[in-house]
């Protein structure tokens, strides 16, 4: 999250904002006109972070089902080689990582400190 005194980085967009604060209201609105506008749900900010990513290391499960659903990419992978799967690994989610693998997300990926999100395991340690 951004500290308190501190703007986001460079390159955030609305829909990184949303996914950030877990506004799944405004999303909702925002993609049923995506005919409309132009929204790239998988827009990238200075980290090469995505909505998704962000939503997902920030355990908003319902906004991770909704950006799925509207063909989110799972794989794309932030500056650190993370994938939305990797943050929600190391953050504990459980049920979002649960809903990355339901959906066929890759868990081979390793982050670039070598971390591996296989075997899975929550923050404190259960399988999950």
């Amino acid at each position: 999250m951004y500290p308190t005194n501190s703007s986001p980085p460079k390159g955030t967009s609305l829909v990184h904002v949303v996914s950030r604060y877990g506004i799944l209201r405004l999303f909702t609105v925002i993609s049923q006109r995506k005919d409309q506008v132009s929204i790239d749900v998988d827009v990238k900010d200075n980290d090469a972070r995505t909505p998704l990513s962000l939503t997902a290391e920030n355990g908003h499960e319902a906004d991770v089902k909704l950006f799925l659903d509207n063909w989110a990419n799972p794989e794309f992978m932030d500056d650190c080689d993370r994938t939305p799967l990797r943050w929600a690994v190391m953050k504990g989610h459980v049920g979002i990582v649960r809903l990355f693998l339901n959906e066929g997300a890759g868990v081979d990926a390793s982050d670039h400190l070598l971390h591996n999100p296989s075997p899975l395991r929550s923050q404190n340690g259960a399988p999950v």
